[in-house]
């Protein structure tokens, strides 16, 4: 597991509070990351890590998790090979379908 250290955490290097919409001492409480969950990591385990905190602080469906779901596979995609380019669709996928569970899941138990 990862623990978020800076404000600055994976491949784009941008700041995760600016499109989680979180200011940065939310967006970056300690949080443990798995990467890409239950499917292979590749080179780009840091896209998978900023994903991961994104679905943890999001709120708003539209906003943060398609936004973030978006943002996945935008990194890998930046990686830059004809792989990652084929590879990043599929990855978005399956975020913006399996991983419609674990956003409501976490959201229901905030109710």
């Amino acid at each position: 597991m990862i623990k978020a250290k800076s404000p600055k955490l994976g491949a784009g290097k941008v700041p995760l509070h600016t499109w989680t919409g979180h200011t940065a001492k939310a967006a970056w409480k300690a949080f443990n990351t798995d990467g890409c969950t239950k499917v292979p990591d590749f080179d780009f385990r840091a896209c998978c890590d900023e994903h991961d905190i994104a679905y943890m602080t999001g709120k708003k469906f539209w906003k943060h998790k398609v936004r973030s779901d978006i943002r996945l596979m935008g990194c890998i995609m930046m990686k830059g090979t004809v792989a990652h380019a084929t590879i990043a669709p599929i990855y978005f996928l399956g975020v913006s379908t399996f991983g419609l569970v674990p956003w409501f899941r976490k959201r229901w138990k905030e109710r």
